[in-house]
């Protein structure tokens, strides 16, 4: 089972429009971050109550991960960072749930409104990967503005 978990600060924006593109052709369960209240990294744990560690519980459920967020400013959204920044809680209060992720696939998906992505917008999520032992399957950039939506070909990941 895929789930397609996306981050951006428009609900409807295009990082959306291609989750729902890319669920049309493959069977993907598709979560936005801006539905979950996610607070940043906290050294001290205060912040265990939020929604992080329920949307993990979901998350686990599934054998692949992608990760889709447009590109701001040259990198990732802030959603998706807190939430990659919230995988610490993984390696130090649930270490368990960390465990768990070794050897689940995990892909990442930018998107913006043209072809143009940065070298730098990646690594962060492919190294998240590697450091929980997860199968990265590769970094996909996607673009859609007023007249198309461009998809990258990501049918490898169906039914993994």
């Amino acid at each position: 089972m895929t789930a397609l978990l996306y981050g951006s600060s428009r609900e409807d924006g295009n990082t959306y429009k291609i989750a729902q593109e890319y669920k049309k052709h493959h069977v993907v369960d598709v979560f936005s971050l801006g539905t979950y209240h996610i607070t940043e990294y906290d050294y001290l744990h205060r912040n265990e109550q939020d929604d992080f560690l329920k949307l993990i519980d979901v998350l686990m459920q599934y054998d692949t991960w992608i990760l889709a967020s447009p590109i701001y400013w040259y990198s990732m959204s802030a959603k998706m960072k807190i939430f990659l920044d919230r995988t610490s809680d993984l390696i130090t209060i649930r270490k368990e749930l960390g465990r768990k992720l070794e050897n689940k696939n995990m892909a990442a998906l930018s998107c913006g409104d043209g072809p143009k992505v940065w070298e730098s917008f990646f690594p962060p999520f492919k190294l998240t990967a590697q450091y929980f032992k997860m199968n990265y399957f590769g970094d996909f950039h996607a673009f859609a503005n007023e007249k198309e939506i461009i998809l990258p070909a990501l049918s490898f990941l169906k039914e993994r």
